[in-house]
């Protein structure tokens, strides 16, 4: 075990030939690239080949841990997984909670590359130095849920496990994995990928734990972090609530229904869905290691249809907004049962919900028919929402196509299909900009992955309406802004220029990130820019400044940028869906897609001119979209210019 934060190897199992290795973490490279999503980008540059098919043996599962996983620094519990997705051929990182980046850290690995293809269904078996190829016939065809029970029967309950489902084993595109059964990760297929090596799950054990080069002030500064989360005035409200804890600060709140078209009637989610109902079928709650805050639910259904059905939840906001709202449940229970089927199946819910409502949009206006459907109709109901489920687990009829996302769907069903797609770069978006325009929405445009919402969680950002300029001003000191890019970003005659601005919460998403630190408010909330430097001081022994920090930060941007330009991916890919520059019913109003102080009307020229103040900020090139080499060679990042 290393003394720096880092446990000092990386494994690559090869599960053509069985072959298992352990390399020394090389401490030069562990420090450039600092751990979590650097070290990934890292190996993805070097071991991910140019052009891969992402369901070939040689498209690598790179999994990778925070520098201050496995010790006790609140919230540091992320696991990252990097690899060339099938849903878009972009290489993405994904990251996870649950207890695996933790168990993986302390049976000493910083990192695993997975490569090749089994000629049977394996699991792996890792604890401490021992890791083991196993035979997984008796798991294939069974859910995530009944595969982690029966692997925590055979391994014991201590272990954390990753598993996939039925969406996976059949190649999906919109399958992931799910970790503890708590904690989704690798939207856009890494079910698939996992599917295609035969490769059903992990189950991961440690025991030697983490050394820190200075743990008597590691420990001081970490308790005291510790305090800060527990005396937060509104932790026992996340702790109840989770990812829903504004709700009741908006009691008229309308949603979005009818496929990004209307918004529901006033105040009838909160009604139907809100606190009052959660606290109903709140039945305890999971906590990820070393978090305080405990955002993850068992629920159980009090009454409806599904009246006992218990699940296990990553946030609530499933069961009442991708199922609830979107489909007119009614019945609170018929929620819970679509979410237990999505994340048993092993099917990211918020892209199945999505997509489904796309189906059903296109069947309204024309697009589809009865031919396409197997003759079925379909409606936004429960019956069509599980049904469409089912097939896309076993990729089979409508489900079968609407599995593989939106690039799938617009190949079936034609170009009126594709103008009428809300989607960037074939992932669904979470945000509509016509009701609040803020990084979470731009950063969706931008981001490599398409469509991820990378950023709410990290302090009072534009993720609620109409913030006070001031607020927003002292929250960039809090985060290093420097004062040149402070001018740029408030000398927009909107009050706020959300590109620009952008790119700073991006960076210091990144670095927490490079921590493996959750970036859920709760728990962000704690760390500014001087504490994390002094952590990362004391952790690894090598001294470091706030700006330094920020430097990382924006360096993986970069190095993940780079990584898809190697793939084509430029300027063209970052686009805006025509459906949010059309009207949005909202009652008796239309609500247009505004700045975030709604004092004008944006333009998809606009759009445009906004793209380029985003890429003007990270100094690339605006015809691109490119890291220019001037920037690459200022991150010290020449090796990734070829």
């Amino acid at each position: 075990m290393s003394s720096n934060g880092f446990a000092g190897q990386i494994a690559g199992i090869d599960l053509t030939s069985g072959e298992i290795k352990r390399d020394p973490l090389d401490p030069e490279i562990a420090l450039k690239f600092a751990g979590g999503w650097g070290l990934n980008c890292k190996l993805a540059y070097d071991l991910i080949p140019r052009g891969v098919d992402p369901l070939s043996p040689d498209n690598p599962i790179i999994i990778g841990t925070g520098l201050l996983v496995g010790t006790n620094a609140p919230g540091a519990s992320k696991l990252f997984l990097t690899a060339k997705i099938p849903l878009n051929g972009t290489i993405s990182t994904a990251a996870s909670g649950g207890s695996l980046a933790h168990m993986l850290k302390w049976a000493g690995y910083d990192c695993l590359v997975i490569t090749g293809r089994s000629d049977r269904p394996v699991y792996l078996d890792i604890f401490d130095d021992t890791i083991e190829i196993r035979d997984a016939s008796f798991l294939w065809g069974k859910d995530i849920f009944e595969t982690t029970d029966r692997l925590r029967e055979e391994h014991g309950h201590r272990c954390s496990v990753m598993a996939i489902g039925q969406a996976g084993e059949n190649l999906g595109n919109l399958s992931f994995a799910y970790v503890d059964k708590v904690a989704s990760l690798g939207k856009g297929g890494l079910g698939a990928i996992m599917g295609a090596k035969n490769l059903k799950a992990m189950v991961v054990r440690g025991t030697k734990g983490i050394g820190i080069a200075d743990p008597k002030k590691f420990r001081k500064l970490t308790s005291k972090l510790i305090e800060g989360v527990k005396n937060y005035p509104q932790r026992e409200r996340w702790m109840k609530l989770s990812t829903m804890y504004s709700w009741e600060s908006f009691p008229d709140l309308s949603m979005p229904v009818k496929y990004w078209t209307e918004l529901s009637p006033p105040g009838e989610a909160n009604e139907l869905y809100g606190v009052k109902v959660l606290n109903e079928v709140r039945k305890a709650s999971v906590a990820c290691p070393s978090c305080p805050i405990a955002c993850k639910k068992v629920v159980q259904a009090k009454r409806g249809d599904f009246e006992g059905l218990e699940t296990y939840v990553s946030h609530f906001d499933g069961a009442a907004v991708c199922w609830g709202v979107a489909f007119d449940l009614k019945d609170y229970s018929r929620g819970i049962k679509l979410t237990d089927l999505a994340n048993r199946y092993g099917i990211d819910e918020l892209a199945a919900s999505d997509i489904i409502n796309y189906a059903i949009h296109l069947y309204d206006n024309g697009i589809i028919t009865e031919k396409e459907t197997g003759g079925r109709r379909l409606r936004r109901d429960f019956e069509t929402a599980g049904m469409l489920l089912e097939e896309m687990s076993q990729k089979t009829g409508l489900g079968g196509i609407l599995v593989d996302g939106y690039p799938a769907a617009i190949e079936a069903f034609g170009p009126e299909a594709e103008k009428m797609a809300v989607q960037i770069k074939g992932h669904y978006v979470v945000f509509d900009p016509r009701l609040l325009f803020g990084t979470e929405v731009f950063t969706a445009i931008v981001n490599t992955r398409g469509g991820a919402h990378t950023v709410p969680g990290l302090g009072p950002t534009s993720f609620v309406p109409g913030r006070p300029i001031e607020q927003i001003r002292r929250h960039c000191h809090r985060i290093g802004v420097p004062e040149d890019a402070m001018e740029r970003i408030f000398a927009d005659p909107t009050g706020l220029n959300m590109a620009r601005f952008t790119k700073y919460i991006e960076d210091r998403f990144s670095v927490f990130n490079i921590f493996g630190i959750c970036s859920r408010h709760a728990v962000a909330m704690n760390y500014n820019s001087e504490t994390l430097a002094e952590l990362y001081s004391l952790a690894t022994g090598k001294a470091a400044t706030p700006a330094e920090l920020a430097g990382y930060g924006e360096m993986i941007w970069n190095l993940d940028k780079r990584l898809n330009a190697r793939e084509g991916f430029d300027r063209s890919d970052d686009t805006v869906p025509d459906q949010w520059f059309q009207p949005m019913k909202a009652g008796r109003m239309d609500l247009v897609l505004m700045d975030y102080y709604r004092k004008k009307p944006l333009t998809r020229e606009d759009m445009n001119r906004l793209i380029d103040d985003y890429y003007d900020e990270r100094g690339w090139d605006q015809k691109t979209g490119l890291p220019t080499a001037e920037k690459l060679r200022s991150l010290g990042l020449e090796e990734f210019m070829k």
